[in-house]
């Protein structure tokens, strides 16, 4: 419902150069309007995952050369309405049945150094961890992706270092702002790589509160970023994983 010739091109100005459209607002105004959005980002020089007019073009992988490195990105649904699932002759999102993402996830590997999949799941507004959450991030990393991206939640969730790879649960809302009284802070993750290997996770709180934002989500600092990273540790502690509080970010390094 974006005009398409402002916002898609907005995005890449941005430097988006992959997005995700495996979510629970996809089909919102149907199959016509999936096709839409796809074509405004193609247009922007956006490719995009997680959906598709049938099952198997949902489950495609794109991938992205970053010098000699080649990174592959998957994206999958796990919300509902059931009716937004695509089909074999369906369109609408990749949902995420284990067996196939063990299977998408094994063939990006052969293609790619680097598998990195989008999860849009959990619960809105909960920070605790559904049992799936846990066991598809897990498979993911064991099928051989690198770090799982997770959204839905619309609140920060836990870290997990698992494995060779990172699980980041929930990034809350990311950049978008909010009016919603409990979802009034979110991070920005930056994976850095060397030599095709995960080596760095920090995570950039930031304001998404829009009644100070009004829809310029900014970094926060002080005693205000503190308490995210904070919050970020508590809940990464569960999961066996710690980060350390570094300047305004938390980092978790690997060696």
């Amino acid at each position: 419902r974006s005009p398409p010739d402002k916002v898609a091109p907005a995005l890449a100005r941005a430097g988006f150069n992959v997005v995700s459209l495996a979510n629970n607002h996809t089909l919102d105004y149907g199959p016509e309007g999936l096709d839409d959005t796809r074509a405004a980002l193609d247009k922007a020089g956006i490719q995009s995952v997680g959906a598709g007019k049938n099952e198997a073009e949902a489950r495609q992988a794109v991938l992205i050369k970053v010098g000699e490195v080649t990174v592959a990105f998957l994206g999958y649904s796990l919300t509902f309405p059931e009716e937004f699932w695509a089909g074999k002759d369906k369109p609408g999102t990749a949902f995420g049945h284990e067996r196939f993402l063990r299977a998408d996830v094994a063939a990006a590997r052969k293609k790619a150094d680097i598998v990195i999949v989008s999860f849009h799941w959990g619960q809105e507004g909960k920070t605790d961890l559904r049992d799936y959450q846990v066991q598809m991030g897990h498979a993911a990393v064991d099928a051989g992706a690198t770090a799982v991206l997770g959204s839905h939640p619309h609140v920060l969730q836990a870290v997990e270092h698992y494995k060779e790879g990172v699980i980041l649960y929930s990034l809350g809302n990311f950049t978008f702002g909010s009016y919603s009284k409990d979802a009034m802070r979110s991070a920005i993750a930056l994976l850095t790589f060397r030599d095709k290997q995960l080596r760095e996770v920090k995570l950039v709180p930031i304001n998404i509160n829009n009644f100070e934002v009004v829809f310029q989500p900014y970094p926060l600092t002080g005693r205000a970023a503190e308490e995210v990273i904070e919050q970020l540790q508590q809940m990464s502690r569960v999961r066996g994983t710690q980060l350390e509080k570094r300047e305004d970010a938390a980092e978790l390094v690997l060696t």
